[in-house]
């Protein structure tokens, strides 16, 4: 598993089961919401970094993408449920 992935796994308040290299628990439902808010978060911050310093073809290019980009975030996060 990734080292990412547990990480987050803890944040949301998760364990590991014991002798299963896989296995997640977590003991409340909100627990595992929180987890998976805080992957679909993860993942457009992946993406936003990506956009932002990715070669481009110049300044109109660049301005043009960065002024796309919240927009886009603000899809995803909406797509996924995930309020700012």
């Amino acid at each position: 598993m990734n080292q990412r992935i547990r990480e987050l796994v803890l944040q949301a308040n998760g364990s590991f089961g014991e002798g299963l290299e896989f296995a997640v628990v977590f003991g409340e439902q909100e627990d595992f919401e929180k987890f998976a808010e805080l992957i679909v978060k993860e993942c457009g911050q992946w993406w936003t970094n990506r956009l932002v310093v990715e070669p481009d073809y110049g300044l109109p290019h660049r301005i043009e993408r960065n002024r796309a980009v919240p927009g886009v975030i603000k899809e995803f996060n909406t797509h996924f449920g995930i309020e700012e």
